[in-house]
């Protein structure tokens, strides 16, 4: 469980003290972590209370720029990573996550991206995703096709997450 301390608004209208993230348990052979975000932009667009965990492929050239990331987010303002993704509603898929028991996910099969004519694309070539509420946050975990990540690892990944039971803040100013 990462646990830090955010300027944030209460959650639901409670204050808290500190928030919990779940962080996975399992990640791919091979994959380092490398550095944990706050209001990282690619999320549910949950401010400062959504942190990003990434992980890179030690023996991939260029990896961080087709990691593996789990966003975490308790206040989220969308429900897919990224931008809203219309006509890309997502794959249900049902997970099972320890201490929660059977959840239900979507799967995206691909993700926004920019063509080579500057137009905005739906990309099923490298990067996708799942996305899904347990307890009292949102969870998303996206990976690159092109270092690894399948369909199975991604499943693998968010089914080793456990969920805090509780979400706290701390306000500092």
């Amino acid at each position: 469980m990462l646990r830090t301390n955010l300027t944030s608004q209460p959650v639901n209208g409670q204050d808290f003290d500190t928030i919990s993230y779940p962080v996975p348990q399992y990640v791919p052979s091979g994959y380092k972590f490398v550095s944990v975000y706050n209001n990282p932009s690619g999320g549910f667009g949950g401010g400062l209370t959504e942190v990003a965990l990434w992980y890179k492929k030690l023996d991939f050239p260029n990896s961080v720029k087709n990691p593996l990331a789990v966003y975490v987010a308790a206040q989220p303002k969308r429900t897919s990573l990224g931008m809203p993704a219309p006509n890309h509603e997502g794959t249900v898929v049902t997970l099972t996550l320890p201490g929660s028991g059977m959840i239900t996910a979507h799967y995206y099969d691909g993700t926004w991206a920019w063509s080579s004519e500057s137009k905005l694309i739906w990309d099923t070539g490298n990067m996708h995703s799942l996305a899904f509420n347990v307890e009292l946050v949102t969870v998303g975990v996206i990976g690159s096709r092109l270092v690894g990540v399948s369909f199975d690892e991604l499943i693998h990944v968010a089914e080793s997450i456990y969920a805090p039971r509780e979400c706290k803040f701390t306000l500092r100013y």
